[in-house]
């Protein structure tokens, strides 16, 4: 059997888990991964904290930059928008000169 097939947590599972995450559908319990009934434990137990202050630390970075990125898109539109403007004006007061 592969590290993979044996891995209670798989990387494309987590990386949905993180995409949906930033849409508000996941918490850090879907995160966490518990051994079975009888079992021992997966990991130590420091780490359930751990993975709340990163996953925390994750979904406030994301949500800065995905605002970041819509400052930046509707500054981009504005300014086109207002060379747009400045072009027509300028070609309208042209028409309008009397020669």
């Amino acid at each position: 059997m592969t590290y993979i097939n044996k891995m209670k947590m798989k990387p494309v599972l987590a990386f949905e888990l993180l995409f949906f995450g930033v849409f508000g559908q996941t918490t850090h319990e879907q995160l966490t991964v518990r051994a079975a009934r009888g079992e021992p434990p997966i990991r130590p137990s420091w780490t359930i904290n751990f993975v709340k202050v990163i996953f925390g630390i994750y979904m406030l970075v994301s949500v800065v930059v995905l605002i970041n990125l819509l400052i930046a898109m509707m500054s981009d539109t504005y300014q086109r928008i207002q060379v747009i403007a400045f072009i027509y004006d300028s070609s309208k007061k042209k028409s309008n000169q009397c020669f």
